[in-house]
């Protein structure tokens, strides 16, 4: 075999390797892209009347702190009072796709923080007047330990608190993080982009 097909082949095989990765980054689909300057929303649901406010938003903020070179990641602020940030009428409120999100979170603290994550579809809304929204919703909790930590979220589980249905992913309407430490008035966490994935 002659060096130069040996040279064509092994570039041939270069040049393959490269599309195939530049097509699999190009088939990534995110939830929110911090690192290209998209926030959480500003206000999220508070009543059945499906009114908002910022009254427990917490102070959020993009940042180069912990991040990769040249990207920004989310740092969110956490007290007892204001301890959650996320998206109302997503952009994509159809998750049926997806089998569910990810990211990865920095805990620079030396005490792991309790983290919801709650979610809300539009058949349910926030719940009825007057009453809990506990039975409207799906919650799901996680520990976020020291250092940095592999956060998913799996779309196929999303069971309402009462146990009795499923969330209608395909219909979702607001979707939320939360937590603050029991010991402590105040935490940071740092969060990388939230990227869709498939098992």
């Amino acid at each position: 075999m002659s060096k130069l097909y040996i040279f064509l082949l092994t570039d041939l095989f270069a040049v393959s390797l490269a599309v195939f990765a530049n097509a699999a980054e190009e088939k990534k689909e995110y939830a929110v892209i911090f690192s290209s300057g998209e926030l959480p929303s500003a206000k999220l649901l508070e009543s059945a009347d499906l009114s908002v406010s910022d009254k427990y938003v917490c102070k959020y903020e993009l940042t180069t702190e912990n991040a990769e070179v040249g990207k920004n990641v989310l740092k969110a602020t956490l007290t007892r009072k204001k301890d959650k940030f996320g998206v109302l009428n997503p952009k994509n409120p159809d998750w049926n796709k997806w089998d569910g999100f990810k990211c990865k979170v920095y805990n620079p603290q030396d005490f792991s923080i309790k983290l919801s994550f709650v979610v809300r579809d539009r058949d349910l809304g926030y719940g009825k007047p007057g009453g809990n929204d506990w039975d409207a919703r799906c919650d799901i909790t996680k520990v976020i330990s020291p250092g940095w930590n592999e956060l998913e979220i799996d779309f196929t589980i999303l069971s309402i608190n009462d146990a009795k249905d499923y969330i209608n992913v395909k219909k979702i309407l607001e979707w939320s993080f939360s937590g603050y430490s029991l010991d402590n008035e105040l935490a940071i966490l740092y969060y990388t982009d939230i990227e869709y994935f498939n098992e």
